[in-house]
């Protein structure tokens, strides 16, 4: 896979003084005032890293351009279908700005070579723009050795073949319709992290506006897929095969059952509990597509929330088992796809931390 570097703006850190709206003009309306007001240019085409750390984790990943021709020839893979409808919006927010504000969050196999590379780095360097959020240290740091820079583009032309989008679907859908009309594009601006710096977190799905029909319609078919066990608290499951429920206020725990789980065996594929759910309770039961406004999709700090707010009769939430990022890579590399919003990724890139230039 090519790489190649980036033209960069950087915040100027004196002039963000309300991190919350700064992120938030950055997201939703990228002007060249703003641009003007509150980023540096960077004075050279560089590679960087983007490094996030928490008093628990801490995981470091190479912003750089991938290059259009690895773009075309599908050296980035995605694991989610997209919506057009959201994909068109997009591309027409990135074309009026001329820039990309977040770049692409991706992963790729692990390489000791490139971490080792990236610690040394940052052990030797000062960021050249830094902030807390929340409880996250996000950190911009340049590479500016030459000799370093060579060896890290030739370890990723020569033993990284692909990467995979952890969070941006969308946004890499548009950016990909802008580099096939547009010719004098070089790429598309990602952070690569290694699969050991990123976790792969449930995406949980709380259904809204039932009615009774359709809550009783639900039990039946849970009893029909596995073995359906109240819970005297809600919690999350501890496996696959296995989803906890809150349907209203009630609490529990669904182990799906053997036959279910053949129905979605798949030799070549692994089998993917949100999907039997996609199919089987909110197509089949439901009638709604997973982007019907009806399913709110919950990490698991909103899930939390949720549990533990007063739950209104009408609702019901469904809690997954964690997908083994294995099994997004072998998707992947099928070529297949899972439902929109199938997975959290962290930690998060945020908007405005670094953006990547269009280069014409």
């Amino acid at each position: 896979m090519k790489i190649t570097p980036i033209q960069a703006l950087v915040p100027k850190k004196e002039v963000v003084k309300d991190t919350n709206a700064f992120f938030k003009s950055v997201k939703e309306e990228f002007t060249a005032g703003l641009r003007d007001a509150f980023f540096d240019l960077q004075s050279a085409d560089s590679y960087y890293l983007y490094s996030i750390r928490t008093k628990e984790s801490s995981s470091i990943g190479l912003v750089c351009q991938i290059d259009r021709t690895s773009i075309l020839d599908n050296k980035i893979l995605k694991h989610e279908q997209i919506i057009k409808e959201k994909s068109d919006l997009l591309k027409g927010f990135i074309m009026q700005s001329g820039a990309m504000t977040k770049p692409i969050m991706t992963f790729h196999q692990n390489d000791d070579f490139l971490l080792q590379t990236y610690q040394e780095i940052i052990k030797e360097t000062f960021p050249i723009f830094n902030i807390q959020i929340g409880e996250e240290n996000h950190e911009i740091y340049k590479i500016t050795d030459s000799q370093t820079i060579k060896e890290i583009e030739a370890r990723f032309e020569s033993f990284i073949p692909d990467a995979f989008i952890a969070d941006g679907h969308h946004r890499f859908d548009s950016m990909q319709k802008i580099l096939e009309e547009n010719e004098n594009l070089e790429g598309i601006v990602v952070v690569l992290f290694g699969a050991n710096q990123v976790n792969v977190k449930a995406y949980n799905k709380l259904i809204l506006g039932l009615s009774q029909e359709e809550s009783r319609a639900l039990m039946a078919q849970f009893h029909q897929m596995g073995i359906l066990t109240p819970l005297t608290v809600m919690s999350m499951p501890k496996n696959s095969h296995e989803v906890t429920l809150l349907l209203g206020n009630q609490a529990f725990l669904l182990e799906l059952n053997a036959d279910i789980i053949h129905k979605y065996q798949n030799a070549a594929l692994p089998i993917i509990d949100l999907e039997i759910f996609s199919e089987e309770i909110f197509s089949t039961v439901l009638a709604l597509d997973m982007d019907d406004q009806k399913i709110m999709h919950l990490n698991i700090s909103q899930t939390l929330d949720y549990i533990n707010a007063p739950n209104e009769k009408g609702t019901c939430l469904f809690c997954f088992y964690p997908i083994d990022i294995l099994d997004i890579i072998k998707v992947s590399r099928m070529g297949m796809f899972l439902p929109p919003k199938s997975t959290w990724f962290e930690p998060k890139v945020r908007s405005g931390i670094i953006v990547g230039n269009f280069h014409e």
